[in-house]
């Protein structure tokens, strides 16, 4: 018995790694083009083994962050500049007629897009419903409401209608499900402060885009093909083409967040096209998101303020009780910092920003954060009160770098002792020359 429980575990283990392991990206994107998204791409649940509770341990609170759901592009810019591209085209008989044809879809997208920036879209709004169902199915006891037990659910969310909405359907499907369960839901600019600070990540990403980008772009993409099935020659002597297929490539990538078209921009990338400014991409993200040598510790350093909320709510209810959870709403400029932070195994591998080529094999941003993409720590409690924490990332478990005999369950203790330390030291972070003179106040939400 003792040999099959090891090897269920190790299963279990193997399971959880694999999406974060080294692959081939080239091929994953060839097999499906959307995996060339990035952070772009809509939330794929892979489900994995979870690991049973040490024996007399029952959950009895969730503490969790996630990203809203599947959306449109965010500001009218990015439809904006690609219509601009091919009407500028048009004006100087520049397209070929593949090219004209395209510049019809180009339009019909944007126009199925107007007044949508930054909304959630109806496959945001399944993807944390289903979320919803499977954290009700996997803690019942967290939920239940048997017995007389009432069932407190805190949640906080930004002032983004995407981020609300993304709330409003996790409690829906919650409230279906357990129609007793009373929820108390908050937002406001002043929950901004610790939801979505976004300052060191906003200054790392305004360098990368400025100094490392177009640089990348040029690295990695050949534009010849692209341009001259789209565009006559005489006008594409006229523009940095490298601009002009990032800016399709935006808008084709997004597309897999809605359900209720069926347009596509995906025929006019080759699978090396796609590889390459997934790569570039994936770069930036690193560079915004990772634990790089150089900026790590301050993209860290934004998620101080959820961690330090999320302890005091913690100490708060162990003292006090009056909840069972407490669920948050907001965006990937907080969720990976966070991920971060808690120096997620296999989330976490240091490199220099500047070692391009071997960043995917130990960082792919499709499997940090996708759309929806979320941190779940659950609580359990024995008879005796001794309180034991997991941590999981989109579901499935992850390991932190905790001692214990119980891994992936780790002492509240322990837990709390280790990450007030790294707040602390966090917190004494210093912001790096070449990202203060970037700071322009810009947020990226």
């Amino acid at each position: 018995m003792k040999r099959l429980s090891f090897k269920i575990l190790l299963l279990a283990l193997i399971v959880s790694i694999l999406p974060i392991s080294a692959q081939d990206m080239r091929e994953k994107i060839a097999q499906d083009p959307n995996y060339a998204g990035s952070n772009l791409l809509s939330y794929i649940y892979k489900p994995t083994l979870h690991t049973p509770a040490p024996k007399g341990y029952k959950p009895f609170y969730i503490s969790t962050y996630g990203r809203h759901g599947s959306r449109w592009h965010t500001r009218p810019k990015y439809y904006e500049r690609i219509l601009k591209i091919f009407g500028d085209a048009e004006k100087m008989d520049a397209l070929t007629e593949y090219g004209k044809e395209v510049y019809g879809r180009v339009k019909a997208i944007c126009e199925h897009a107007e007044g949508r920036e930054g909304q959630l879209t109806t496959k945001g709004v399944k993807e944390h419903r289903g979320i919803a169902e499977r954290m009700v199915e996997r803690y019942p006891e967290i939920f239940s409401t048997k017995g007389g037990k009432e069932c407190r659910i805190e949640c906080l969310s930004t002032l983004y209608p995407r981020c609300l909405l993304s709330m409003a359907a996790n409690n829906e499907r919650i409230k279906e499900l357990c129609p007793d369960v009373e929820f108390v839901r908050t937002t406001g600019e002043r929950y901004r402060r610790f939801l979505a600070p976004a300052y060191a990540t906003t200054m790392a990403s305004n360098y990368d885009s400025d100094n490392v980008q177009p640089e990348l772009r040029r690295r990695y993409v050949n534009t010849e093909r692209f341009m001259n099935a789209l565009f006559k020659p005489e006008y594409t002597a006229t523009v940095d083409p490298y601009n002009v297929i990032q800016r399709i490539f935006y808008i084709a990538v997004i597309m897999q967040n809605f359900e209720d078209t069926t347009l596509s921009l995906y025929d006019l990338f080759t699978t090396d096209e796609l590889y390459g400014l997934w790569r570039a991409r994936n770069i930036h993200h690193y560079t915004v998101f990772g634990n790089s040598i150089e900026f790590g510790d301050i993209t860290a350093s934004d998620a101080v303020p959820l961690m330090r909320t999320i302890i005091a709510d913690v100490d708060d209810v162990l003292a006090n009780g009056g909840r069972s959870g407490c669920l948050r709403f907001g965006h990937d400029m907080t969720v990976v910092p966070l991920i971060v932070l808690l120096q997620m195994e296999g989330r976490s591998q240091r490199l220099s920003i500047s070692d391009y080529d071997n960043i995917e094999k130990v960082w792919q941003d499709i499997n940090i954060t996708s759309m929806a993409a979320n941190v779940q720590l659950v609580f359990y409690r024995n008879k005796q009160g001794d309180v034991l924490v997991k941590a999981l990332h989109n579901e499935a478990e992850v390991r932190l770098p905790l001692a214990g005999d119980n891994a992936p369950y780790y002492r509240w203790e322990d837990f709390r002792s280790y990450y007030l330390k790294r707040i602390d030291y966090l917190s004494k972070v210093k912001l790096p020359e070449a990202l203060v003179k970037y700071n322009d106040g810009r947020s990226l939400l």
